[in-house]
């Protein structure tokens, strides 16, 4: 092919992986990702696949060098990357045409989870009012155009302790989505205890597609650590509920790290597999580290791994789900997106009415940054942001 090596760079986002006498590609940029091939292994080598010297061997295959082209390992030496990185997360930022929404119907909570981070607010019993409903659907609609996207995320205390409000507001959201033609996606992260066929099929009904489920090991790991008010287990009626679901939602097993557990995965997966959980074709494991927050002081630090300790379990932990053939739903995709926190699109919308900014902080009434009850829109709001933060930082 016709390839001028003085046009081109790396990118400054290539990382050149050895795993297991194979070479690995990867840009953190695109998501670029592969395997180098033998032919080209003692190529790779020598290359470190950075700078703005490319050599000559290069260009001898073209397949290769298509491949390094496709996958942004190689770029024009005009492009600046970080500019790139930054208009990117700008316009997913900034973005007008849509919203991020995580509704709270309760912060009543039928578990107590040893690490929740909502465990110092005591899981008051608070439910979504009709008033809140009614103001929920205004602010969509007074903050969102015809054609816009919306993403909601039911969240908690245990969104399904109240389906009721979860599905009187949903229902209210599909009308005015259909009015508004508006792409929705909706979702739900639920300790899995209420999850039944019977709630499982009426989430598809309702537009529900994704489910997130958490498991945090074996029998005996996971009702040590999740348990209900009364201190019952709670493994064995999730299991029965995620072999009971509908095919037609996706759901993902969330599976929480840290140093008192790592050690039961391998029991774990192989309970995955005599249950028949790996078998259902709508659900993925994945796992995910415990942090601490330092906000409620919910977990307690010689268990949580350092980000550099869990890299290294983390690797381990989805060789060995590979080993025992568990479909993972992990991805080595870049996330452009960002934080709801600092997304002037994204908040929570608590029983009250309340508006939080970061999960973390639901149940807090300090962190709050307005109330949707006061009939703002979304321009209202984020003047409120601003007012408060310059007179917090004066």
């Amino acid at each position: 092919m016709d390839f001028n090596l003085n046009d081109y760079k790396f990118s400054k986002y290539n990382h050149k992986i050895f795993l297991d006498k194979d070479i690995y590609l990867y840009n953190a940029f695109t998501g670029g990702f592969g395997k180098v091939d033998e032919k080209n292994k003692e190529l790779a080598i020598r290359c470190d696949f950075t700078g703005s010297i490319i050599e000559a061997d290069l260009i001898q295959d073209d397949k290769f060098l298509n491949s390094l082209l496709e996958g942004g390992f190689l770029v024009y030496k005009d492009i600046d990357e970080y500019n790139m990185l930054l208009a990117a997360s700008d316009i997913s930022r900034y973005n007008n045409q849509s919203m991020s929404l995580t509704l709270v119907p309760t912060l009543s909570c039928n578990f107590r989870c040893v690490y929740c981070f909502e465990k110092d607010k005591n899981y008051p019993n608070q439910h979504m009012t009709p008033e809140v409903i009614d103001a929920t659907v205004k602010f969509i609609d007074d903050s969102l155009k015809n054609d816009s996207n919306l993403s909601i995320a039911w969240f908690g205390g245990e969104p399904l302790v109240r389906f009721d409000i979860l599905k009187k507001l949903q229902l209210k959201i599909n009308e005015l989505s259909k009015k508004k033609n508006l792409n929705v996606y909706s979702s739900i992260i639920t300790n899995g205890y209420l999850l039944n066929k019977k709630t499982s099929d009426e989430l598809v009904e309702l537009g529900i597609t994704f489910v997130q489920v958490t498991i945090d090991g074996d029998k005996h790991t996971h009702d040590e650590r999740r348990m209900l008010h009364d201190g019952n287990g709670t493994y064995d009626r999730i299991i029965q509920n995620l072999l009971e679901s509908n095919d037609k939602l996706n759901i993902s097993v969330r599976v929480n790290i840290n140093k008192d557990n790592s050690d039961c995965m391998d029991s774990f997966l192989e309970s995955l597999k005599k249950t028949g959980i790996s078998d259902k074709k709508n659900i993925k494991t994945y796992f995910s580290v415990v942090r601490d927050y330092d906000t409620s002081k919910s977990c307690l630090n010689e268990t949580c791994y350092t980000t550099k300790e869990y890299a290294q379990e983390e690797m381990k932990l989805y060789r060995l789900a590979q080993e025992k053939n568990i479909p993972t739903s992990i991805s080595i995709s870049p996330q452009v997106s960002v934080c709801a926190a600092v997304s002037p699109n994204s908040y929570i919308i608590e029983p009250d009415g309340s508006l939080q900014k970061c999960w973390n902080l639901v149940g807090d009434p300090n962190k709050s940054v307005g109330n949707i009850s006061l009939k703002y829109n979304l321009d209202d709001i984020l003047k409120l942001i601003a007012y408060k933060y310059l007179n917090e930082t004066k």
